[in-house]
This record gives C-alpha cells, sequence and structure tokens, in this order.
C-alpha cells in the first residue's frame, strides 16, 4: 500500500474495502485527491480494481459546520459526497452523533421482538 506522503493520513484496510482519513486543522487545505489518486495508482499497479461508483466521499466536522472541499475526482468520475454511510455495519453521519445507526438498530430490534412474539 502507498504510505500518505503526510502524517495527516490514515488507511484502514478491512477484507475489499479501504478507508482513507485526513485529519485537517484549521484552515489546512486538503491534499485527499493526491492521496486518492496514489492509493489508485498503486491498485491498479498491482492488478487490482476500484469500483469508482461505489466510492464515496464524507466530510465530517466537529467545528458545527462542514467546511467546504473540492469536488473529487478519480478515473475521470466525480466521487459522491454523503451526508451518510453505512460502513461495516454501522451508519456514521457527517456529525458523528450516531443518531441514525441508533435508529437503525432500535427499529431493526422491534421488528425482532414482534416476529418472535408473534
Amino acid at each position: 500500500m502507498p504510505s500518505p506522503s503526510t502524517k495527516n493520513y490514515h488507511s484502514l484496510q478491512y477484507a475489499d474495502d479501504t478507508v482513507l482519513i485526513e485529519l485537517l486543522h484549521g484552515d489546512e487545505p486538503s491534499s485527499l485527491q493526491q492521496a486518492s489518486e496514489s492509493f489508485m495508482n498503486w491498485f491498479a499497479n498491482n492488478n487490482l480494481i476500484i469500483h469508482v461508483g461505489k466510492t464515496k466521499e464524507m466530510v465530517f466536522s466537529n467545528l458545527g459546520f462542514t467546511p467546504s472541499c473540492d469536488d473529487m475526482i478519480l478515473n475521470d468520475v466525480h466521487v459522491d459526497k454523503v451526508e451518510n454511510f453505512k460502513y461495516l455495519g454501522t451508519i456514521l453521519d457527517s456529525e458523528l452523533n450516531f443518531k441514525m445507526n441508533t435508529d437503525h438498530d432500535a427499529e431493526k430490534a422491534r421488528r425482532i421482538f414482534i416476529m418472535k412474539h408473534h
């Protein structure tokens, strides 16, 4: 795997999923596009294919607002920016409050309870 060019990057791999995380401070510019391209090149050089259509971008912020970020483009395809995403069974949202995940799990538990008691 490519090693990030800055200490602001982390990559997580689980099975066939890869997550790139960039930590920015203040008004520091993002270099996620370049890091993503580096990963894309590494995958291509190792005969691995990235399904860009399944690739998502999500911005987390504890600033009370979501900072603006340039659109990410991989292989000439715009990457969708999302407000929430299910990753390894957990619904993450851009504010990291886990309300959507909790609501989803509560509804699932309610359905199981009803099925077992009917």
